[in-house]
């Protein structure tokens, strides 16, 4: 094989490895950002839950304030 045959596999060969390394190092970030996602889903969905009960207690609420407001348009005779 000539050198020039010999230079010419190296130099592939390190492209190869250095186009392996940046795929590797980008699977890594993506793997790492899947795992902060899953915490942020997962800390989404427990918002969710502890919110999810205030809907009844809301709903309540507002008829009591819609009583309020209507008592005291009936008092200022609006």
């Amino acid at each position: 094989m000539t050198p020039l045959g010999i230079l010419t596999l190296i130099v592939s060969g390190l492209a190869l490895a250095m186009i392996a390394v940046f795929l590797i190092r980008y699977l890594v970030a993506l793997r790492r950002v899947a795992g902060v996602l899953g915490t942020v889903a997962g800390a989404v969905r427990g918002i969710s839950r502890q919110v999810e009960p205030l809907q009844p207690l809301l709903s309540n609420v507002n008829g009591n304030l819609a009583a309020a407001h209507n008592t005291l348009a009936g008092v200022l005779g609006r």
